[in-house]
């Protein structure tokens, strides 16, 4: 996926956990809160909601922490707001939507 090169040796491979767009001469690594599962992308993914990655370069993400949610794209679970709380009957939250407010 590289260009202006003199060479065909010149061009690198594009591992899992980077992104290589067109016309890039070195990979580079996913940015938190998103990933590359397989070699040779051009873009990473954002994590889906319920999930994070707090590292750069990342193959895939976390499942949230419990008691926190985590909205597509996280790099971190988040706890509720004050005057939320977390709403337990949701094995996994996704959204701060999820937290349900203090009466």
């Amino acid at each position: 996926r590289a260009t202006n090169l003199v060479a065909a040796g010149g061009c690198t491979d594009c591992p899992a956990g980077h992104f290589c767009p067109p016309q890039s001469t070195q990979p580079s690594p996913c940015a938190p809160g998103t990933f590359t599962a397989s070699e040779e992308q051009s873009i990473c993914q954002y994590c889906p909601a319920g999930q994070y990655q707090n590292a750069s370069g990342a193959t895939e993400c976390k499942t949230c922490d419990a008691g926190h949610y985590c909205a597509a794209g996280a790099s971190a679970p988040l706890p509720c707001p004050a005057g939320t709380r977390t709403n337990r009957s949701l094995d996994l939250m996704k959204s701060v939507d999820d937290c349900i407010v203090c009466a």
